[in-house]
């Protein structure tokens, strides 16, 4: 939840896989509270896939463009309500 912008935050992944959902949901409330740059975030946002002996072997990262829709300070209509954002960027 964030709270101070009024917004809460569900993803679910169709694999069902917990890993790419926490990316997910790092990539949206990063975008949302304005902190995409920072050093903090770098572990949820691109984290390591290590094997069983701890080399690491891979990475996971969000898709380049697919959360550009998302920002800050979320569209609001006439009324003061949040327009829904969808993870391509368009708002309804």
């Amino acid at each position: 939840a964030l709270p101070a912008l009024g917004l809460g935050v569900a993803v679910k992944c169709s694999d069902g896989a917990a890993r790419a959902a926490e990316v997910v949901t790092a990539t949206v409330v990063t975008r949302l509270i304005g902190r995409t740059d920072d050093p903090v975030f770098e572990r949820f946002l691109r984290p390591e896939i290590r094997d069983w002996n701890g080399v690491v072997v891979g990475g996971l990262r969000s898709s380049a463009g697919w959360a550009d829709g998302l920002s800050a300070r979320p569209e609001r209509d006439a009324a003061g309500s949040l327009l829904q954002v969808d993870a391509g960027g368009t708002s309804g």
